[in-house]
């Protein structure tokens, strides 16, 4: 069996816009951002963290639990390269 644990461990606690979008099914950073307050308000989207302005930075736990309640755990194709991305889409595909 597969132990999740280590993954965890070494997943960042915050992410960007840029790894948010990918996470959604959006090709972009900017793209999410322009869709930020709609999801917000009509999707019940975690909003960013407090004192975070630039770049803006979600709790990763949140957005995952977000991605897990509307069935968006499917694999995306607009993935922005970096250390944690696959860690965080595993962890979306098994929350």
């Amino acid at each position: 069996m597969f132990d999740a644990a280590p993954e965890l461990e070494a997943m960042p606690a915050f992410v960007t816009a840029e790894v948010v979008a990918g996470l959604i099914g959006l090709p972009s950073g900017s793209s999410f951002l322009a869709k930020r307050d709609q999801l917000e308000r009509r999707h019940a989207f975690p909003v960013p963290m407090p004192g975070s302005k630039r770049p803006l930075r979600w709790r990763t736990s949140q957005v995952l639990a977000w991605v897990e309640r509307n069935g968006l755990s499917q694999p995306s194709s607009n993935l922005p390269d970096g250390s944690n991305v696959v860690r965080l889409q595993q962890k979306a595909r098994t929350a």
